[in-house]
């Protein structure tokens, strides 16, 4: 799992190089739901 802090750093990240609201969204939501395919596929190995 990711600290708060490390969450934050990566969104400021993301932001630098967004150059629109448009592009931030878009940016962030794939980080999301990069991390929740992660996490399920973490879940799936500990079954």
């Amino acid at each position: 799992m990711r600290t708060f802090e490390e969450i934050k750093k990566m969104l400021t990240e993301i932001k630098k190089e967004c150059t629109t609201d448009e592009q931030f969204i878009d940016a962030v939501s794939a980080m999301y739901l990069s991390c929740a395919i992660d996490r399920d596929f973490l879940m799936r190995q500990q079954q």
